[in-house]
């Protein structure tokens, strides 16, 4: 059966960074959310010109329908009066996907569709093999996302609502006993923040674009700053599948599947990576970093921060090159137990690169139930 409808590009530009700090570094993300927003102002109001709808969480504090430059102006300034006022998350959203988002079916590879409409079949009738079921999955992990027409999904593997564009700030203190874990894992001993600042840009806000991701570099020295200026912190910069914050929490990544790391293990994967010193360590060093012929580029701050780029281009990442950072990485990655996608939905990534093993492995979790 073919699949009907519109078909959607699911892959955004991704910037995250986490870090563990004190009560007096608690405002210092702030700056950084207010950063990025004026970074990709322009942008946003184009997309409000062509009618997408933002909305904006401040606290507890909703300010809807953000349509044009004073609404974006209104909900800046309610973020920062619920920021200094010691709220704990703020973000700005969309859930709009507009025609212009569409991919024409005529241009969507001829195998891949008929692969998605295999696969949705045999997901309608209930009848996935379990072996077939990881096989797809690990496909999926390693599909050739630099071309749209290539992995783009029927718009019904979005639903219900996803969030198309997300910008989100969050602060997370010890209370349960998944945060004590990973303020534990952080070697911090004494109580304090988890912070993380997000943000997900759909590629196709840039198709029209003289370039095809024109803050590549303002979003690495970002990174690279970030890092250097806060000891217990890490980052990535990634290409992948949309990533919805509001069902994701700073102690996962991956929409849940691995553990958030920053000493013992490494949660974050992605094209530019910012590894914490013992995340370094962990894995060689810096020379056994450069010298592992993964990364195009490998450096490192004074603070022992070290920063690893797998290619030129955030636009242009070879599978291979993903295949390669996750044969090095995912020794060092713990998975975490639970619900993941299944075929009717996104996949967790298009980027990882992840092996057979690993696919069979979030099988066995239900990641197609």
């Amino acid at each position: 059966m073919a699949v009907r409808g519109k078909w959607v590009d699911p892959i955004t530009y991704q910037f995250s960074f986490s870090a563990i700090s004190g009560p007096k570094e608690s405002n210092r993300l702030t700056a950084v959310f207010r950063e990025l927003l004026e970074e990709i102002a322009p942008c946003l109001l184009t997309e409000m010109a062509a009618g997408r709808r933002f909305h904006g969480m401040a606290g507890n504090s909703v300010v809807p329908q953000i349509c044009d430059e004073s609404g974006l102006r209104q909900f800046e300034s309610a973020m920062e009066e619920k920021s200094r006022q010691g709220m704990a998350a703020c973000c700005l959203f969309s859930t709009d996907f507009l025609p212009r988002d569409a991919i024409p079916a005529s241009q969507i590879d001829p195998e891949w569709k008929k692969k998605i409409s295999a696969m949705m079949e045999l997901a309608r009738e209930r009848s996935v093999p379990r072996a077939q079921d990881a096989a797809w999955l690990t496909e999926l992990m390693n599909a050739d996302s630099d071309r749209p027409e290539a992995v783009c999904f029927p718009r019904s593997c979005f639903a219900p609502r996803p969030t198309v564009f997300f910008l989100g700030i969050k602060r997370t203190r010890c209370q349960s006993r998944e945060e004590y874990e990973l303020f534990r894992e952080s070697g911090v001993q004494d109580p304090r923040l988890l912070q993380t600042v997000r943000l997900s840009i759909p590629r196709a806000f840039f198709r029209d674009a003289a370039q095809p991701f024109p803050l590549q570099e303002s979003w690495v020295s970002r990174l690279k700053a970030l890092c250097a200026a806060q000891d217990v912190s890490v980052g990535s910069i990634r290409a992948d599948v949309l990533y919805d914050d509001h069902h994701e929490t700073p102690l996962y990544t991956f929409r849940g599947s691995f553990r958030q790391g920053f000493r013992t293990r490494v949660g974050e994967l992605g094209w530019g990576l910012c590894l914490s010193k013992d995340q370094a360590e962990l894995l060689g060093g810096v020379e056994a970093l450069r010298g592992s012929g993964v990364f195009c580029a490998v450096d490192a701050d004074i603070a022992g921060h070290v920063y690893a780029q797998l290619t030129p281009s955030l636009t242009a990442i070879p599978p291979e090159a993903a295949r390669k950072q996750w044969a090095l990485l995912s020794p060092f990655v713990e998975r975490a137990e639970g619900r993941a996608p299944g075929i009717g939905e996104l996949p967790v990534s298009t980027r990882l690169g992840a092996d057979a093993q690993a696919g069979a492995v979030h099988q066995r979790h239900h990641i197609f139930d």
